[in-house]
């Protein structure tokens, strides 16, 4: 499912395990003028960060954390990427 009309940090946002995808990336001024968005290209899923194609995480195996820092060297300071990054790395980790 591809929800918008809830502004996300700066891109694209994968949601239980890739199963939802949280796409208002805030292009506004108002809202960061981030320049993201989601690109489906033959099964796969992207998004297209500053004109940079990131492959998006869509299991729960797949690396959140490094495709947020991917997105987040791609932004301009202030970035609020870096804050959810903070927020995921300090979190605690549930045994599986």
């Amino acid at each position: 499912m591809v929800v918008g009309h809830t502004v996300t940090a700066g891109t694209v946002i994968p949601r239980i395990g890739g199963r939802l995808l949280m796409i208002d990336v805030g292009l506004g001024a108002t809202y960061g003028a981030h320049e993201a968005c989601l690109l489906i290209e033959d099964g796969e899923y992207f998004a297209i960060q500053r004109g940079e194609k990131l492959e998006i995480p869509l299991s729960p195996d797949d690396s959140l954390v490094s495709y947020l820092r991917a997105a987040a060297k791609l932004e301009p300071q202030p970035n609020p990427l870096l804050e959810l990054l903070r927020t995921l790395e300090s979190a605690p980790r549930i045994a599986q």
